[in-house]
């Protein structure tokens, strides 16, 4: 939901730069797909959906601009890494970190 809120609040600060604009609000679409994903394939294999939309928006900038749009090379790689960093978290997480979540949770 961070990634959400990032990029749309980029949208919103790039409304009146329509290609910046238009890229903001699809990577911010793409990222709520994730939730649909993970109902339809399973918890933890939603990421690769998502990074495959992302992907088509950039070959189509290849294919149509015959570049990558500056949203796509600055934002993508942390998205993409912190979704998968996540993910590997969640699916197998290390002591330390489950120790530092029931911290914060007080759960345990």
């Amino acid at each position: 939901m961070a990634a959400f809120t990032i990029f749309f609040a980029l949208a919103i600060v790039w409304r009146k730069r329509p290609e910046f604009h238009r890229r903001s609000i699809l990577i911010a679409s793409c990222i709520l797909t994730g939730a649909a994903f993970s109902r339809i394939f399973g918890l933890g294999r939603e990421t690769y959906p998502v990074d495959f939309l992302l992907l088509l928006g950039v070959l189509h900038d290849v294919l149509i601009d015959k570049r990558v749009h500056k949203v796509y090379v600055y934002g993508l790689p942390p998205l993409i890494a912190a979704g998968h960093i996540a993910m590997q978290l969640f699916l197998s997480p290390p002591p330390s970190w489950v120790r530092i979540t029931d911290a914060i949770l007080r759960v345990s």
